[in-house]
């Protein structure tokens, strides 16, 4: 428990949606191949979180959308954890994945002009064109 004031004013939030619900607002996401996709991190802004199958908390598997990210009071949010009391929390090493994939999509840069894909330099006659 906290008894001293708090250094941090906000902190982050972002929602945890179920994948089912996630699917129903967005059809186009339904595949298999873009669920494993966001799996293995190909898809920066989205996380997955483990079902959970405890004997008193049953939730499906969950995605974070790293693109809907709010500020929230932390007097706010500790106080909604007081009265709330038990609630499940992600242990190591699930935590530092959650931050890590976090810090991956906020740390990504947009380049105005992309670096050419490489292909294969054609030869004509011996001399390299593109030179």
């Amino acid at each position: 428990m906290i008894t001293e004031r708090p250094k941090l004013k906000n902190i982050l939030i972002s929602p945890l949606v179920p994948i089912s619900e996630f699917e129903e607002d967005n059809p186009i996401y339904r595949s298999d191949d873009f669920k494993e996709s966001i799996r293995r991190g190909y898809i920066p802004n989205f996380f997955l979180l483990k079902e959970i199958d405890l004997q008193s908390i049953q939730k499906e598997i969950c995605i974070i959308n790293f693109r809907e990210i709010f500020f929230i009071k932390f007097e706010k949010i500790l106080k909604r954890a007081i009265e709330q009391g038990q609630r499940i929390r992600l242990k190591s090493p699930y935590r530092e994945s959650l931050s890590q994939a976090f810090g991956k999509f906020i740390m990504r840069v947009g380049y105005p002009e992309e670096i050419s894909i490489f292909t294969k330099q054609v030869r004509v006659s011996g001399f390299d064109e593109n030179l």
